[in-house]
């Protein structure tokens, strides 16, 4: 498989498989400056709230001051923030593709990454997995050494064994996967 530099067209094109849920994350990622920023760049004040509206929990409230506190009070951390949303958006993107698992190296680097971000974020192998190899670019989960015994086993899968931009590059190349090799196309 050719591979290709992310660039903007990727991350705003409405033609990837994955387009809502990048750029829903990327826009998350990109405002976490207003909560990081100690001069209180979006003058949140005490008292304003957004509304999330809910058919069965009417009018849940979303204070912006009381999360820019908590950050600035290191109650909550950027770090953790990124890694949470990286874990929902591969959850996300897997769900949405799982059906076309060709069971390539590629697709069994996705489940296993997948299965780690639902595992609280490290890899749990059973006993009998890895079955294949799963593998994107240089990166390998091995399947030689079964259940615990994998290498992997109990160690964080992101900020770990994949950065966030690794996330956003895999995406990419699922993407990439997706539309033309088992739709036949080349690339």
């Amino acid at each position: 498989m050719k591979y290709r530099a992310l660039d903007e067209d990727f991350i705003i094109s409405p033609d990837s498989l994955f387009f809502d849920s990048i750029s829903s994350v990327c826009a998350a990622i990109v405002s976490l400056e207003a909560i990081i920023n100690p001069r209180n760049l979006c003058s949140f004040e005490k008292g304003q709230k957004i509304t999330l509206d809910g058919r069965i929990q009417p009018g849940v409230f979303l204070y912006p001051h009381m999360v820019f506190q908590q950050y600035q009070a290191r109650k909550i951390e950027a770090r953790t923030i990124t890694r949470e949303l990286l874990r929902i958006m591969i959850l996300g993107c897997y769900e949405k593709v799982k059906h076309k698992n060709d069971q390539s190296s590629l697709f069994e680097f996705f489940r296993h990454v997948r299965n780690g971000c639902a595992h609280d974020n490290r890899f749990r192998f059973n006993e009998d997995q890895p079955s294949v190899p799963g593998i994107w670019r240089t990166l390998r989960i091995g399947a030689k050494l079964k259940g615990s015994k994998n290498p992997l086993s109990g160690k964080p899968v992101l900020f770990d064994f994949l950065a966030p931009g690794d996330v956003i590059g895999f995406l990419g190349d699922m993407d990439l996967y997706i539309q033309h090799k088992l739709n036949d196309t080349q690339i």
